[in-house]
């Protein structure tokens, strides 16, 4: 499950702009929702949450992105963006939960700091109480990116619940690259073969 595209979020004098997905996986089930990236303008303020309910051996991969940009080539930045991803059992329990809060302003004078010289950031979990943990971190350690585009790391979730693969980007193009990489990696991991890439 994926978006036509990128998903722009416009400037904003008030207000902020939500996103809230809740995902429910029964036993045996196996699914990938991969959305394209926020595109968070100048002034804008915006907020992704994500739930992941799992049951029995259910699998999920799942990932939250974006970048920002200014139209007008002024250098202007967003105002605030907070990224949440739980991870839940079949009753409802949190088990891992994932989040980002982020200041524009203090992530655009982060060089070198919080996010280094990258523009754009992805969050992609591996979800499932019987993932083959040890075979998704090998094919993900079979990743190489440019240093200076991206970089990758990942960590296992708490409560035997998967893991979470954090990405820092150049740049838009950059950071599609690297989370296909991932992709391709819980993929082969998980199913024994690479998705294709697909056209938008």
């Amino acid at each position: 499950v994926s978006t036509q595209s990128a998903t722009v979020v416009h400037s904003m004098t008030s207000g902020s702009a939500a996103q809230r997905a809740r995902i429910e996986c029964e036993a045996g089930s196996y699914l990938e929702y991969l959305p394209d990236a926020q595109i968070l303008f100048p002034g804008s303020r915006f907020r992704s949450e994500v739930a992941i309910r799992l049951s029995g051996n259910a699998l999920a991969v799942v990932a939250d992105s974006f970048l920002g940009h200014d139209p007008e080539g002024q250098a202007g930045v967003f105002s605030a963006y907070f990224s949440e991803i739980v991870v839940e059992d079949e009753a409802g329990t949190s088990l891992a939960v994932d989040r980002l809060r982020i200041d524009g302003a203090a992530f655009a004078e982060s060089c070198p700091g919080l996010s280094g010289c990258y523009a754009a950031q992805g969050t992609m979990i591996v979800a499932g109480f019987d993932l083959p943990a040890k075979t998704v971190v090998a094919e993900l350690r079979r990743i190489s990116l440019d240093r200076q585009i991206a970089v990758l790391g990942f960590s296992q979730l708490p409560n035997n619940a998967g893991l979470l693969v954090r990405v820092l980007a150049a740049d838009g193009a950059a950071l599609k690259l690297a989370l296909y990489r991932a992709w391709c990696a819980a993929r082969r991991a998980l199913k024994g073969s690479c998705p294709q890439e697909r056209r938008k």
